[in-house]
């Protein structure tokens, strides 16, 4: 292994560099750093082959932990070592250091990872995004950060990498449902951004409109809602007696407000998510096409079965 390291081709050593890993991670952690450091190559075949590796051994070589993140040496509990004995406590140390400078190595690995998200090949950048997702679905180390970076992958300028990233989102749910709260919170974020531009807003809502909802998602089903409603009069622009309205923003958001109301539970207009919304809802029917415009009285109908105070209108 040494002599590949030393003279072998480029595919030998990264090779070479991925076994000393799976042997023993704790003793090989210059391994670690010479693949991260191959990140921020030129060469863009070295670089995609890193990255495969260092995937490989973050979640099948089990580097990370998947049902726990790391921790910081201040977070140990030190006074325990006196209670162990002197082999025991060399270990435990060892074991903490390693700990400590893998925590470090992963924060320059997505460091690294940003510079991919930014490359100008599209290619690059969805294998960037597909590296998030993966290490999202793995583990919680680092989880806010991944999933800030992949969420923010859907302003992407080019229409593919942005759809691809919708995509690795509605997976990542699939997976992990339990994730859709935090994920929509995210989402939200996004969409409230001040130099976020319209097509971005577009996908996004286009992936909260399909997200799968039960009986039990009656907060996220009430948070949805809430977003939804707040979109209303940005898609509104109001002209003298007329109204120009985003199409397609529209119904994407009219898509999503139909599928989460049943799921909020709401017995009452006021006080609810759609409380001062249920005018605009009615103006909007004469302002859309036809398809809108009967996604609206849809809306509105869902809207009456509960609420009987605007069944006459």
């Amino acid at each position: 292994i040494q002599t590949v390291l030393k003279s072998g081709a480029f595919a030998d050593k990264i090779a070479a560099h991925s076994l000393l890993l799976q042997e023993s991670p704790v003793h090989n952690l210059p391994s670690l750093k010479f693949l991260i450091s191959l990140l921020d190559v030129k060469g863009r075949r070295e670089c995609m082959s890193s990255l495969d590796a260092l995937l490989r051994l973050f979640t099948e070589g089990r580097i990370l932990n998947p049902n726990a993140k790391l921790s910081l040496m201040n977070k140990k509990p030190i006074g325990a070592l006196s209670t162990v004995t002197p082999r025991e406590r060399k270990e435990l140390l060892a074991l903490w250091s390693f700990e400590y400078q893998l925590k470090d190595f992963y924060n320059q690995f997505l460091v690294a990872l940003d510079g991919l998200l930014k490359d100008a090949v599209d290619t690059t950048r969805r294998k960037g995004i597909s590296a998030i997702a993966t290490l999202l679905s793995y583990s919680p180390e680092q989880e806010q950060g991944l999933l800030s970076r992949l969420v923010n992958k859907v302003g992407d300028p080019t229409r593919a990498v942005a759809t691809s990233t919708v995509g690795q989102m509605e997976r990542l749910l699939q997976k992990h449902p339990q994730m859709k709260l935090v994920v929509v919170a995210e989402v939200e974020r996004l969409l409230y951004r001040s130099n976020i531009n319209t097509k971005a807003q577009y996908y996004a809502l286009c992936f909260l409109s399909q997200i799968l909802l039960d009986s039990d998602d009656v907060p996220l089903a009430t948070k949805l809602i809430i977003i939804y409603v707040s979109f209303f009069k940005a898609c509104v622009k109001m002209y003298k007696p007329f109204g120009e309205v985003d199409s397609k923003l529209m119904n994407a958001l009219l898509t999503g407000l139909k599928r989460a109301y049943p799921y909020s539970k709401t017995v009452a207009i006021t006080g609810g998510p759609l409380d001062g919304h249920v005018d605009t809802l009615f103006k909007i029917v004469h302002m859309v096409k036809f398809s809108l415009a009967t996604q609206v009285l849809c809306i509105l109908d869902q809207i009456v079965e509960i609420d009987k105070n605007n069944s006459d209108r």
